[in-house]
């Protein structure tokens, strides 16, 4: 559905209808009018997996499924991180799931071009093991997520022990690991959390989990609770903390203080470095 916005609200301007695979994740490039499509490959039959179209609903560009494949074991199995689909600046950047390049919509010319590639060394999740007639081993690694700002690459992926988060910093060449997740036997979790530390106010570890963020125009979003908040100030942690400014540390005591444990959770943004 497509609307022009006017000094009188939103007007109607047209529709376009989608054949069969639908797509499950849509991406507007900037300064233009065309949109890219994410399919996802749960059928392994699909012809494209990266589609480009305008708001007339005409294909502008598109890239051929390499990875078809066919089901050898029947499985009702989906996840939305089949298709990752992110935008930095004025591009819509996109992974398919059994690719190691990330590519990108360029606005002038329309075309798909790699933008960074993932060094896997051969492990990563293929389209055989989905469809079954591979089984996965103790190296595969699957992409789940995928964020960038103009300096750093957030990401995160799957091992058979291990969920882990990284984050690559371009300007010094060097990768952060901040989060991990050991998946055991017995189907528990032991969290181990190096997380993104405030050394400005002192406030609690930024929560990094990608389920829980969400990143916009070089930011990133995350929640929590009050009483979590409120428990932490009141804590030895909190005090001691070695902080460059005095001043936000205070705010933060007083917001903290303000607050009853059962209101709603404070938001809490990062600004990553340039």
């Amino acid at each position: 559905m497509i609307y022009g916005i006017s000094d009188t609200g939103f007007t109607f301007q047209n529709s376009v209808s989608l054949k069969d695979p639908a797509p499950y994740k849509l991406g507007m490039v900037p300064e233009t009018n065309n949109a890219f499509l994410a399919i996802p490959p749960w059928r392994g039959t699909e012809p494209t997996l990266s589609l480009l179209i305008n708001t007339l609903g005409d294909t502008i560009h598109f890239k051929s499924n390499c990875y078809k494949y066919k089901k050898v074991i029947k499985t009702n199995a989906i996840a939305s991180a089949e298709m990752l689909v992110y935008s930095i600046g004025n591009m819509v950047c996109f992974k398919e799931e059994f690719s190691d390049t990330v590519f990108y919509a360029n606005a002038k010319d329309n075309f798909f071009k790699p933008r960074m590639i993932f060094d896997s060394h051969g492990t990563l999740f293929t389209s055989a093991m989905r469809g079954g007639s591979d089984i996965p081993g103790k190296d595969v690694t699957r992409i789940d997520y995928i964020y960038e700002t103009s300096r750093y690459v957030f990401c995160w992926y799957w091992t058979s022990e291990s969920l882990n988060g990284f984050l690559f910093d371009r300007k010094i060449k060097k990768k952060y690991n901040f989060f991990k997740v050991y998946a055991k036997d017995d189907f528990k979790s032991e969290i181990l959390k190096n997380g993104l530390k405030d050394d400005l106010g002192g406030g609690p570890d930024f929560n990094i989990e990608f389920a829980h963020n969400f990143f916009s125009d070089g930011k990133i979003f995350s929640l929590v609770e009050a009483m979590t908040l409120k428990k932490y100030v009141a804590g030895e942690g909190f005090k001691n903390a070695k902080i460059r400014d005095p001043e936000k540390k205070e705010k933060l005591k007083k917001l903290a203080d303000s607050l009853n444990e059962t209101d709603n959770p404070v938001l809490i943004v990062v600004t990553p470095k340039k």
